[in-house]
């Protein structure tokens, strides 16, 4: 893009999957969020992780519907989300571990926006190999 505008790409991955459109604009909306997570070892060495995070946000721009007609002047969000995940590592020879993990990931978004109104979910499993 040849135009003398500024242009910047930002995106905060901190969880295994996407919440938001990756076009979003971290910088036109405000508001305050809380984030919690707490690790615990469970018995047969078992590691349980939960997760859990809440945003209020106001846009500067409006609230759209489908149709692309204005509905309300200020967009507004209230975007919660939650993971769990468990874990277990396994010795399979000398010096070599495998870990396997299983997660569930939940993400809901309230917006007076149509199309920003929305819910997804995830389900996973992973394993990996160390040395």
């Amino acid at each position: 893009n040849l135009k003398s505008g500024v242009r910047y790409f930002a995106a905060a991955v901190n969880t295994i999957y996407l919440s938001e459109d990756i076009y979003n604009d971290f910088f036109t909306y405000q508001g305050l969020g809380g984030k919690f997570k707490i690790i615990q070892k469970l018995p047969f060495d078992i590691q349980l992780s939960i997760a859990t995070e809440i945003q209020s946000k106001r846009f500067t721009k409006p609230a759209l519907n489908l149709l692309n007609q204005q509905i309300d002047p200020q967009r507004k969000d209230i975007q919660s989300t939650g993971e769990a995940s468990i874990s277990r590592d396994f010795e399979v020879g000398k010096g070599i571990v495998l870990d396997l993990t299983f997660t569930l990931g939940l993400m809901r978004n309230q917006s007076n926006d149509t199309y920003n109104d929305c819910s997804s979910y995830n389900v996973s499993f992973g394993f990996g190999v160390g040395f």
